[in-house]
């Protein structure tokens, strides 16, 4: 029942079938694995994307039908239940648990995309608003320090998918560094698969995706499902070394 707000909420139910029964696998997994998250607030799990979307009694005919097509199937590891993290777009390739939140799932690895650079975006600060939000203590900025973006091409200051592990904002006063996912969350930007230019007196974020990048990309899985892939497949790609199990 509770899958039944969740799954059309989380996935436009105009995504192929394989797809849609892709995310309501996952979406019980995670539902199954993270019950408790909520525990001290007197709930299991919030109506966000801290845990899952939630659109309450809501359903849809379609999704309905498949999620009660895969009833009670899981994602397992050595028959444990895991971790299942998705996300709306990983621009190309998606991201290592470890790099994200800074610690190890052997299933959650980043891997290939059918398609790259997807979900393009652009956001722009003039240097005076960039160095408003860093602080008095930062001065005027002068440089930002980040290598190029290659997707799948790590760099001493990006992960393996080419996600900004770190940058240098070079200021005034003085020099700072930022994680990918501090400048992510400093600047309200889509990603962390990023270029910056600072030029003309603008600071510009370019890059590609749509949130963490962790697990199943659900734009990914809507392109690997029109491809021909089944739902098994396309969770066997994103969550690395699992199987399927039926619970109940």
């Amino acid at each position: 029942e509770y899958l039944r707000g969740v799954v059309p909420k989380e996935m436009s139910i105009s995504f192929p079938t394989e797809a849609l029964k892709a995310q309501a696998v996952a979406a019980r997994t995670f539902t199954l694995k993270n019950r408790n998250r909520h525990q001290n607030d007197g709930y299991d799990l919030c109506a966000t994307n801290h845990c899952q979307f939630y659109n309450g009694a809501a359903s849809e005919k379609i999704t309905d039908e498949l999620i009660a097509e895969t009833r009670g199937e899981i994602v397992v590891l050595k028959g444990n239940i895991v971790d299942t993290n998705f996300h709306t777009d990983s621009g190309g390739m998606t991201e290592s648990v470890l790099e994200v939140w800074g610690a190890g799932a052997a299933h959650l690895q980043a891997v290939n995309e059918l398609e790259t650079k997807t979900h393009p975006w652009k956001v722009e600060f003039t240097a005076k608003d960039f160095s408003a939000r860093m602080g008095a203590a930062f001065g005027d900025l002068k440089s930002v320090r980040l290598s190029k973006l290659t997707i799948g091409k790590s760099a001493a200051d990006r992960s393996k998918s080419g996600r900004v592990k770190f940058a240098e904002l070079v200021g005034s006063k003085k020099t700072v560094k930022f994680s990918g996912n501090e400048l992510r969350t400093k600047f309200s930007l889509p990603s962390t698969l990023f270029d910056v230019t600072f030029k003309n007196g603008a600071v510009t974020f370019e890059g590609y995706g749509y949130g963490h990048g962790v697990g199943m990309s659900q734009n990914g899985a809507q392109a690997y499902a029109k491809s021909g892939w089944d739902y098994k497949k396309i969770l066997a790609h994103y969550y690395r070394g699992t199987d399927l199990k039926k619970l109940y």
